[in-house]
Formats: structure tokens, sequence, C-alpha cells
């Protein structure tokens, strides 16, 4: 037996013809796997609720149209399974850069997204929570870095000298730089 692919036919791994999902199949297959890979996500992953859900989404999306187009997987709810945390991994890395690039002066989002009042909102978002993961000092310089003050500004601003400006700053981009450590590891 040979299944159908963009590409050509190739035999099915359990030796049938694969055939496009029809919607109705789909519609089953959605039902049954979404709520299972959410939880999955949320327990295996770590992931909220919201990032577990775009996740699922995406994959599942992605999933609808290779069965449409007679690329079938021989394993479905495997292959939605490792989309979705392929998913979920892209978007927690792009969310963990983005801090420092802005710190650096870089763009906020990824190239080829246009920048509207809803990105914005989500990427200060973002930004909260990574800040929250510094300590006051660091937080309160990072900040005034991110509304665009130079260091100068801000050293006269918070009565500080330039140097203890400069070692913050230097400090928030060590800081992420390195992965957060999991809480309670005993370190």
């Amino acid at each position: 037996m040979e299944r159908r692919t963009r590409g050509g036919t190739r035999s099915g791994a359990d030796g049938r013809d694969h055939v496009p999902m029809t919607p109705q199949e789909f519609e089953v297959f959605y039902t049954a796997e979404y709520p299972k890979l959410v939880k999955f996500l949320r327990v295996r992953m770590m992931a909220s609720f919201a990032e577990a859900e775009d996740a699922v989404q995406e994959a599942m999306g992605n999933f609808f149209w290779r069965s449409k187009t007679g690329e079938v997987a021989d394993y479905p709810a495997a292959y939605v399974r490792k989309a979705a945390c392929n998913a979920f991994i892209k978007e927690r890395e792009r969310d963990r850069q983005r801090l420092p690039r802005t710190l650096h002066g870089g763009h906020l989002t990824p190239e080829g997204r246009h920048d509207d009042r809803l990105d914005a909102w989500a990427e200060e978002q973002c930004a909260e929570n990574l800040l929250g993961a510094l300590t006051p000092a660091r937080r309160e310089v990072a900040k005034l870095l991110m509304d665009g003050m130079t260091t100068s500004e801000i050293a006269e601003q918070l009565g500080k000298t330039h140097a203890n400006i400069r070692q913050l700053r230097n400090q928030i981009k060590e800081r992420l730089k390195s992965p957060p450590r999991p809480s309670g590891d005993g370190t």
C-alpha cells in the first residue's frame, strides 16, 4: 500500500492507504484530544492555561491543514502532542528573549509581525513577568532603561553613582542570560 503526500506516495507504517481526514473525523479527533493535550502541557511542561491552549490550537490547526492535503501522520495523537510541545517551547523562548533585546536596544516583535496595541500590551506583560525575577534595585533600573533613560539620567534620578547604575545594568543583563533556577533545589 502507498501513502499519499504532497511529494508523491509512500507506504504507511501500518500498510494501509492514508486518505485525508474529513472535517467530521477531525472534529471527533479534536474534541477527544484537545483537553488531553492542554492538561499534558500544563502538567508536564508547566504551561499556563493560556499558553497550553495557544500551543494546542496552533498544533491542531497545522495538523488539520496537513491532513487536508493528504499528509496524514501514522499516529495523529502523537504528532499533535509533539507539535504542541514544539509550539509551546518556541513561544517560551521568544518570550525569554524579549527583555534582553529591549535592554540591548533591539526590537520587541519578531520580524514579519506588525506591532499593534495588543502586541505592545502582551510584550509589556512579558517584560513585567521577567522583571519580577529581579531584585527591587535591579527592577527599578530595568524599568527606567525600558523607558529609554540613559545611565546618567537614571543615576541622577535615583541619586546613585554612574558606576553603580552601570554595575546594576550589567547584573540585569547577566541575570537575564542565565535561565531561572527551579525553586526548592537547595541552592
